[in-house]
This record gives structure tokens, sequence and C-alpha cells, in this order.
């Protein structure tokens, strides 16, 4: 279990108190001063979409929100003393304290380094408040065959987790993030039930940033399956020369989540691989976006994303590749794929490519498929109920990337939870 520092001020009282300047370096915090500046001046977040999802965040009051008390992360991650493969100095997994007081310079150099604090109010509260960072260092040459597991269980009214990858050269590994969270998805049927709905409602601020070096290899497999939840996840990579980074992105909880995962392929023959899978029904609504930026020659990347939507749950999914000017010989992929269970689900994707000179190969494509009372009452009269049904059409449609997750344990979650939402959704009439 990683034992996380614990914060003894609220939101803002915390950012450039005088407590916190005792416990943290200066760089820190003059930055969590910077963010609680712009935490004032930087507009709430709008969130409307023209296929009709529109997020009131008006009862959020992040000024209000209370980071003191925190759930613990837990890790199923050992080895030996001696590390694996006889390297010595093996992977380590530390908390914040421990990470500054052991690394501080490379924390001062990689801590948000992929992240603007200013991109939004958001960022800019995750900057000024964030106190739960685990810092994962995988050192040289070190090949990691057991996965690095990470699991939330967020009990709080708010939160903020911040995880920081730093891949050696020549090292590689999986890493697994889940959360979770005890209060269910809730369907607004009144507004007095709203009003109280919206007061249990959770918070949690997300950011993932992986520095692969050179010739290293990352997977990052996160699995999202929050109730009652407003949740913000960014997910960014800085890559090197040869080296990879590859995303598993399961997004099947919260009443509302705005997901963004980003790769930056900056060194020469670099690659970057995004999974995308989304899970949505009864209300819940989704701003999901995926993009990989080619800034060397001879880089390729793969997006692929696959959704089901049911009753009236809603989502945007945009995907982008850019390629710039110089960066010759480059390959680029991306396909989203969603299936509508239900007259009033709704999807907007909108595949992007954004390409800066001709000596490049790319492609994008998308499709929304629909499940239909014919294609349910022919599986019915083999003998299966309409849940059953709903179940095998599922996934059949998203086992082929719940597949591509590394690792069994997380595997069979994912497919116990689209169950447990399939038979939450029951209650839905086609046609």
């Amino acid at each position: 279990m990683i034992q996380e520092p614990p914060i003894h001020k609220s939101i803002h009282q915390y950012a450039g108190s005088s407590e916190s300047a005792c416990s943290e370096p200066a760089w820190l915090a003059e930055q969590r001063k910077k963010a609680l500046a712009l935490c004032k001046k930087l507009p709430d977040p709008i969130f409307t979409y023209g296929i009709g999802i529109n997020v009131d965040l008006s009862n959020l009051h992040t000024e209000m929100l209370d980071f003191r008390q925190q759930d613990n992360l837990t890790t199923s991650y050992k080895e030996d003393s001696d590390g694996e493969n006889g390297h010595k100095g093996g992977v380590e997994v530390l908390d914040w304290k421990t990470a500054l007081q052991q690394y501080g310079k490379e924390m001062q150099k990689y801590y948000m380094s992929t992240v603007a604090m200013d991109e939004t109010k958001i960022t800019a509260l995750h900057t000024a408040n964030m106190a739960n960072a685990v810092v994962i260092r995988i050192p040289e040459h070190k090949e990691v065959s057991t996965p690095i597991v990470l699991s939330l269980y967020q009990t709080t009214p708010a939160r903020i987790d911040h995880l920081l990858i730093i891949a050696k050269q020549n090292s590689k590994a999986t890493i697994i993030t889940s959360a979770t969270s005890p209060i269910t998805p809730a369907t607004p049927p009144s507004s007095e039930a709203n009003q109280k709905e919206n007061n249990a409602k959770q918070f949690r601020s997300q950011i993932i940033e992986v520095i692969a070096d050179d010739h290293a290899s990352i997977t990052v497999v996160d699995v999202q399956m929050m109730g009652h939840a407003d949740n913000f996840s960014i997910k960014r990579a800085a890559i090197g020369k040869n080296a990879s980074v590859a995303w598993i992105d399961c997004c099947m909880g919260s009443s509302f989540t705005q997901s963004s995962i980003t790769n930056n392929l900056n060194g020469s023959k670099a690659s970057g691989n995004i999974t995308s899978l989304f899970f949505g029904g009864k209300g819940q609504q989704y701003d999901l976006y995926a993009g990989t930026s080619h800034h060397a020659p001879e880089t390729t990347s793969k997006l692929q994303a696959r959704g089901v939507l049911v009753d009236n749950a809603k989502s945007t999914f945009r995907g982008l590749i850019a390629i710039q000017p110089l960066c010759t010989g480059c390959e680029g992929y991306q396909k989203e794929d969603t299936l509508l269970i239900g007259d009033q689900a709704r999807i907007d994707a909108v595949p992007i490519l954004e390409i800066k000179n001709n000596d490049v190969k790319c492609s994008h494509g998308t499709s929304i498929g629909y499940v239909d009372d014919e294609k349910l009452f022919y599986m019915m009269s083999r003998g299966l109920s309409e849940e059953e049904a709903r179940q095998h059409i599922i996934e059949g449609f998203l086992g082929s990337l719940v597949n591509e997750i590394p690792h069994e344990e997380t595997r069979q979650q994912v497919m116990d939870h689209l169950g447990r939402m399939n038979q939450a959704n029951n209650s839905l009439v086609i046609g």
C-alpha cells in the first residue's frame, strides 16, 4: 500500500500556505501559487455539444472542494531485492513525498512537463492542490515481466490523482490502474432528486504522464468504473527514439467523463498506440479525445476506438493524427466504431488528419451500428433472454479490444463490469 502524504489545508488554503512551503521544495510551492492564481482567473468549464450533451457543473463549486481526506492507492507489484533478470536496483513505486526527497531534480524536470497548468481551470485546480502523486521509475535495461497494478476505491467527495511514469533507456513495463467508487450512477428523475444527487456527486481529476526514453517500451492500461462522479482525465506521453507507448483506456463509469489521451512522438522511429474502449448507459455522458502528434520522421501511430451506448447515453469522440512538415516517412491509422442500443443513444465521432507533408501514409474512418428488434428477436428465438442476447452482442463487439489487456484479472474485471452495466440497463425497450 502506498501511504500518501495527508493534506492539512482545504483546497485554496493549501496552495501557497506556510505549511506547504515548509514541507515541499520552493519550485513546487511557487508552481502551486501560480496555479492558484489561474484558478481564480480562468472561466468555469462549459460542456455543451450539438448531439444533446449539456453537462451542468454549476453545483461543482471548485473553490469549495475539500481534498483533505484521501483514500489510499494500493499496488500489487513486488520484486526480489536484486530485481528481475539479475538487474540490481529494481522498479521503484514511490509516493510523492519520497519521490521529492530522493529524486527532487528529476521531479522538477518531469512533473507537469507534458501538461500545461493553464490549459483549463481543471488543470489549474489539479496543479494547485495535487498531493497524491505516485511515481514509477523503471531503470535502464529493466524488463518488468509482472504488471504493476495500482487500484483506487474512492469514497471521499473529491480527489486529485497524478501518476508519473519515468522509463529509462531500453526499459519495458506494463502499468495497470483502476478506479471505482461505491456511488451508483444516477438517472435524475425529478428536480428534488437531482439536487440530492448533485450534492452527493464525487469529483476526480486524474493526470498520467509517461516519459519514455530511447528504446523504452511502456503499456498503460487505465480502467475507469466510477459511479455518480464528474471525472476529468488527461493522459500524455513523451516518446523518445525507437521507443513505444501503448494506452488501453477503458471508460465504463461516472456520470460525466472528459478524457484526453495524447502521444507525442519526439524521436525518430518512435511509435504510439491508443486503444479506447467505452460503454455508457442511463444518462452517462462522455467527451473523449485521442490523438498523436508526429514530431520526428519515420514514426508510426495507431488509434482504434470501440464503444457501446445504451438507452440515452451520449458521447463525443475526437481522434487526431498530426504530422509536422519535416516528419517524412510517417504512418498513422485511426478507426472508431460505435454500437448504439436504443433510439436515444447518440455518438458524434470526428476523425481528423492534419498532414503537413506528402511523404506519409495515413487513413481514418468511423462506423455506427444499431441493434434493432429483429436482431434481438432472432437471438431470443434461440433460447436467450433479452438481457443475455444484449450481453452476447456487447461482448462480441468489445471483446477483441478487451482481449488486448495484458492481464487476465483485469480482463475479467472489465467483462464483469460490462455484464453489471448491461443488467442495470435491462429495462431498455427497443423501438
